[in-house]
């Protein structure tokens, strides 16, 4: 059907304030905020390797867009206000 599909951005967030500047810790920050991201290191899979303790992903985030525009505009305003509620 037309006008339907999505596309993902990926998020470096390392320059962010501690403690949000993990994907791990982002993720459940914007969960507060009732905003679903994806931490990055969920997408570093490596069939057949070793896993890796730390992920070259740590610090990386995909947003969705998805979603209709009313909710998408909803969702970038509250991780607007979850990132200027860290203190800097």
């Amino acid at each position: 059907p037309q006008g339907k599909g999505t596309f993902y951005i990926w998020g470096d967030i390392s320059k962010l304030s501690k403690p949000i500047n993990t994907a791990e810790r982002f993720f459940f920050e914007a969960l507060k905020y009732k905003v679903m991201t994806v931490p990055g290191y969920f997408f570093d899979i490596q069939p057949g390797k070793k896993k890796k303790t730390k992920s070259d992903f740590d610090q990386w985030v995909r947003f969705s867009f998805g979603p209709p525009e009313d909710n998408m505009i909803a969702g970038l305003e509250r991780l607007t206000k979850m990132i200027h509620s860290i203190k800097q």
